[in-house]
């Protein structure tokens, strides 16, 4: 039993050690002075690609949200910018529909 215990306790030491050379390493490597442990994150192209196309996104929508909140604020304030605002929406949805047939059907039904 104590030769098992030993075995487990040698193998404990040599993987200490081990992780001690590869952090010395990293140390080196790296050029940092502090005795903290080293964690070298390497993180693919597609991911970090979706994490701006996401940020970018993020900030469109927020901007565009703005804006259209701005637009029905001003169309409750004044009677004569709704009329217009109502004009343009409705031309935009036509070219929409002209643009993706296949939507404009599916809206319909």
């Amino acid at each position: 039993m104590s030769r098992a215990f030993k075995a487990i306790l040698q193998a404990r030491v040599i993987k200490e050690r081990k992780e001690a050379e590869e952090q010395e390493a990293l140390r080196k490597k790296y050029g940092i002075k502090s005795d903290k442990k080293v964690e070298v994150k390497k993180e693919h192209i597609v991911t970090s690609l979706c994490k701006v196309l996401g940020a970018i996104l993020r900030k469109f929508f927020i901007v565009l949200l703005i804006l259209l909140a701005w637009n029905g604020l001003v169309a409750l304030i004044q009677p004569d910018s709704r009329a217009m605002l109502q004009y343009v929406y409705a031309d935009v949805f036509h070219q929409l529909e002209m643009l993706f047939p296949a939507i404009a059907e599916f809206i319909k039904n």
